[in-house]
């Protein structure tokens, strides 16, 4: 018997819709290039009877256990993609690995992740066909000059789920293994600035059971366009942030605009989601399905220490946070742009941001750490933050 051993450098991650309507029968998939350090893994959960009892007449005490097997727990997974904005070149064909029919329309190649990330239960997809555009209802919107994200469609008890396979030996001609993960939705993403890198996502989410089998991926019309374009990819270093006072009344006392040098940072944003299992006796029982918790967006930012205050930078952006002892929540517009302001690039927009008061990393050169919050304008509301992505055409 020939030995196969899989390498995880031959593995391809796909997405499979799986929600069948009139607008997506198709079943659509898109192939999410991903870097070194996927995971995947379910765990078994149960309970160990012990005994504990005081000694017979000879002596003796029974010290045996009984161990049960009770609930599978749900699947927990997580990878990373890089951010790639870009400008689809359109002419759209069956099989093509094309988003759309228009050519210059702003996509990304993890654009289905944000779309599930953002997407409540319900049907929200139209592919691409050889007429039209594919839209993302209530989650994504598109044109020639950009690509939004939103939370629209994010208030809801549960998420769209769709179908995560990870294809062992997908690169090469050795062995197949394919693990199919099935009602997986996305609970959490993280973009960390690491000036000397390039824009990095850490996804990580839920699924209800692991299916293994040894079948290629043979989905038809999975979308690839602009996969292994290098030109997409964006540099952390040319980032900046602008703080904005929102309500001047209130705010009183800070300046307008603070512009802040970035060193480093992160933003993080969780669907707090938590999966309900049964837990019925003689039997093990299986993950049922999730529930969406608080939708939390929050991070750091890090800068120098530079007390330059007529250039409004973060030395007097911590003053007068320090300063303010009336105002109980301090809110700001808050604008980092990962990229720059040229393409390719990432925006994210947080129109109602709190920041505490920032503290000090004694270095060799001192920095400071502003922690921010993005809240909505009402606790109804899903303002929180909108996200843009600018890409060029790919080559």
């Amino acid at each position: 018997m020939t030995e196969v051993l899989q390498l995880s450098r031959n593995t391809k991650v796909y997405i499979r819709d799986t929600q069948s309507d009139a607008a997506n029968s198709s079943n659509q998939g898109w192939e999410i290039p991903v870097l070194d350090g996927y995971a995947f893994s379910q765990a078994t959960e149960s309970v160990e009877i012990t005994l504990s009892e005081a000694t017979d007449s000879a002596g003796a005490s029974r010290r045996g256990s009984s161990k049960f097997n009770t609930a599978l727990a749900p699947v927990e997974w997580s990878l990373t993609t890089y951010a790639r904005p870009f400008k689809g070149v359109g002419t759209y064909t069956a099989n093509s690995g094309k988003w759309d029919n228009g050519a210059g329309i702003q996509h990304a190649s993890e654009e289905a992740l944000w779309a599930y990330f953002t997407l409540g239960t319900g049907l929200n997809y139209t592919p691409g066909n050889t007429t039209g555009n594919s839209t993302w209802a209530d989650a994504i919107t598109q044109n020639t000059n950009q690509m939004l994200i939103d939370f629209t469609g994010s208030n809801k008890p549960a998420l769209r789920v769709f179908e995560l396979y990870f294809i062992l030996g997908a690169v090469g001609t050795g062995e197949k293994s394919n693990y199919k993960l099935v009602d997986t939705c996305v609970n959490s993403v993280t973009i960390d600035f690491d000036i000397e890198g390039i824009a990095q996502l850490q996804w990580s989410g839920y699924a209800k059971n692991i299916v293994a089998s040894n079948t290629a991926w043979a989905q038809a019309n999975t979308i690839t366009e602009a996969n292994v374009s290098t030109n997409t990819l964006i540099r952390n270093r040319i980032s900046t942030l602008t703080c904005t006072t929102s309500n001047t009344g209130v705010m009183a006392g800070f300046a307008n605009t603070y512009n802040i040098v970035l060193t480093g940072g992160s933003i993080t944003l969780e669907n707090n989601i938590t999966y309900l299992t049964p837990e019925e006796l003689a039997k093990v029982n299986i993950p049922l399905g999730h529930v969406t918790g608080t939708r939390s967006i929050s991070g750091t930012f890090k800068a120098y220490l530079n007390d330059d205050y007529s250039a409004n930078s973060s030395g007097k952006l911590y003053r007068d946070l320090v300063a303010q002892t009336s105002v109980t929540t301090t809110i700001f517009q808050l604008s980092v742009n990962i990229g720059g302001v040229g393409t390719p690039r990432v925006e994210f927009i947080m129109p109602t941001a709190t920041l505490e008061i920032p503290t000090h990393s004694i270095e060799d050169v001192i920095a400071l750490d502003f922690n921010f919050k993005a809240i909505p304008t009402t606790l109804s509301q899903t303002d929180e933050a909108t996200i843009k992505y600018v890409g060029p055409v790919f080559a």
